[in-house]
């Protein structure tokens, strides 16, 4: 209630001095031409304000002025301040002045406050200096409400479950603001040069916290009478160093000379305040206060239908006979025990299971193919968190199966064959994820068959000696990959190759590199049939051939009789072959290859065509 009538009487004051200006107004003199000066400046974050002085009355020693303020910051902050002030020349000494602010800032955490600024200055023709009080009215904080702080969060297994306990302490955050003050002098180094600094001091006391303390230093510099380029530095207890840069414009007003002007000509110079919040939308410091309430704890279900694997494991008899007794957390089961029994077995006991191994070898003499709704994560040996590298757990089969709603996370595939391909995918909405298909020791012939709808293939490695991905489905992505194809003597390699019809595929920064030491065989980076579309964003895709020059066989990066786009990355074409380049003259279609994209001929820059 008090701030409140306090808030009323401030701006009662401000009203009260705009009527008692008003019978000189009436009768005045010719006032002086406005000014407009605005700025833009960054380091953290970039500020924008805007400053402008219009006088009620003037002459060449007076100045009646109103004086809207404002800035904005790309970190939400922000303040919106009037200012009545008077200017007058002393003995033609000096000039004068007082004036009074008032305005809203918003300050960190969207909080708001109402803040007075009355400030006295002193100018010369080359120097000036001013002291300014910043006053909060209607209330100096803000509640944020209850948060959590200090969270702690441990995964906790038990049988098939996983469960997620968080012990965090309840705080009530508020926003706090205090009285403070700045001072400021500023001076023209050089006679004739329009270069100027400043030194400053601010001090500000907020209420529950340490007071802020600090100084600021800056220097300005005119181009002509119109543009201006600053940098400012300031250091204080609170916010430490704060660096920015930036330029201004100024329009109007009476200054006609930037360097050593005449004192009427300083008359509608802006008037400098809030030093203490350099950088930031706002112009007041703040600080967010936490005052413990409560300690609490919650606990979140990640699933309850969890089989858990280890090298150590049992029954480890290829999965036959399991029971909710078996694969729990306490009892996981064995390295042989991954098959398609244990499975389809799982699938009834726990559906939707999630496969947790936690390192080693699981090896399969039969393919595996997972029902809807399943799993597969590579663990830490604890079972807490995903491994990762080498850490990943390994799973050799001659192939896995996805049928639709499938994850495989954070593992390695291997098969036992270098012949067909290990990972085949049909239904809807699956994903692989962190994983590995072959190694650059064990590639497999074909990394994956896509024939489903949204797969995506996030963060995966595919070594392959014939072709790394073949999508014959509707949408899929493959993202922040390898591709990486080796082929032997006598084979065909490829690292995309869309066979689908109505086959949309997206290539985002993805790596694709392929190699082959045949004579006579076709190389190429991807190969589109009819009525598909791809497009290739930020990606690399290098083919490279030894096929002699007397061989008829193709090395080129695009073979395309459907739509491709290649939006930036490059492409690379090498090979001692006669028929080598980016697209294969075969091609029905020309690719929509866009000009931020490199393009590279035996490692000779060439037009991308």
């Amino acid at each position: 209630m008090h701030q409140d009538m306090r808030f009323k009487f401030i701006f009662l004051c401000v009203f009260i001095s705009f009527i008692f200006f008003i019978p000189s107004i009436l009768e005045a003199r010719e006032p002086l031409a406005p000014r407009f000066s605005a700025s833009a400046y960054t380091g953290v974050y970039t500020v924008g304000q805007a400053d402008l002085m219009l006088s009620l009355d003037g002459d060449q020693r007076h100045n009646l002025y109103v004086n809207p303020q404002g800035a904005y910051g790309s970190d939400q902050q922000w303040y919106g301040d009037l200012g009545l002030g008077y200017r007058w020349i002393k003995n033609d000494a000096a000039i004068l002045g007082w004036y009074l602010f008032a305005g809203h800032s918003r300050v960190e955490n969207s909080s708001g406050f109402w803040i007075t600024n009355p400030g006295v200055e002193v100018m010369g023709s080359r120097w000036d200096a001013r002291v300014n009080a910043y006053i909060p009215v209607a209330g100096r904080s803000n509640e944020l409400g209850i948060k959590e702080f200090n969270i702690v969060t441990t995964p906790v297994f038990t049988g098939h479950t996983e469960i997620l306990n968080s012990v965090f302490n309840d705080v009530n955050a508020i926003q706090q603001i205090g009285n403070g003050a700045d001072a400021r002098v500023g001076y023209q180094l050089f006679r004739y040069v329009p270069l100027k600094g400043y030194l400053g001091t601010y001090f500000f006391s907020i209420a529950n916290t340490d007071n802020v303390r600090g100084g600021a230093a800056g220097l300005e510099y005119w181009f002509d009478e119109n543009i201006r380029v600053f940098a400012n530095y300031s250091y204080d207890n609170y916010q430490h160093s704060n660096v920015v840069g930036g330029i201004g414009i100024s329009f109007g007003g009476v200054r006609k000379h930037r360097a050593d002007p005449t004192l009427s000509e300083r008359l509608t110079d802006p008037v400098d305040r809030y030093l203490a919040n350099l950088g930031h939308g706002s112009g007041i410091p703040s600080k967010t206060l936490l005052y413990s309430m409560a300690r609490g704890s919650s606990s979140v279900l990640v699933s309850d239908s969890i089989a858990f694997f280890s090298q150590t494991g049992a029954p480890n008899n290829g999965g036959t006979g399991l029971t909710l007794a078996n694969c729990t957390f306490e009892n996981p089961c064995g390295p042989t025990d991954f098959s398609q029994t244990s499975v389809n077995a799982l699938n009834t006991l726990l559906p939707n299971t999630m496969f947790y191994f936690n390192g080693g070898n699981y090896t399969s003499s039969r393919p595996i193919q997972l029902n809807p709704g399943q799993s597969l994560q590579s663990r830490i040996a604890d079972y807490t968190q995903l491994a990762t590298g080498l850490g990943r757990s390994t799973v050799v089969a001659s192939q896995i199966r996805l049928q639709g709603n499938n994850t495989l996370e954070n593992m390695i595939l291997l098969s036992p064959s270098s012949t067909g391909n290990i990972m085949t995918i049909s239904g809807q909405d699956n994903t692989i994820a962190g994983s590995q298909i072959g190694s650059s020791s064990a590639p497999v012939a074909i990394g994956i068959f896509d024939s489903g709808n949204q797969t995506l293939i996030d963060n995966t490695a595919i070594f392959a000696t014939g072709t790394a991905y073949i999508g014959s489905g509707n949408t899929s992505i493959i993202q922040d990959s390898v591709l990486n194809v080796n082929a032997p003597m006598n084979t065909t390699a490829t690292g995309i190759n869309i066979v689908g019809s109505n086959t949309n595929l997206s290539v985002n920064n993805t790596q694709i590199e392929i190699n082959n030491a045949s004579i006579n065989r076709n190389t190429f980076g991807i190969v589109i049939f009819p009525n598909n579309v791809v497009t290739l964003n930020n990606s690399t895709m290098t083919v490279t051939a030894n096929n002699n020059v007397t061989s008829i066989a193709n090395t080129y990066d695009i073979l395309n009789f459907g739509s491709l786009v290649v939006d930036g990355g490059s492409l690379n074409a090498n090979s001692d072959g006669d028929n080598v380049g980016i697209v294969s003259s075969s091609s029905s279609s020309p690719p929509d290859i866009l000009f931020s994209t490199e393009c590279q001929v035996n490692g000779t820059q060439v037009t991308c065509s």
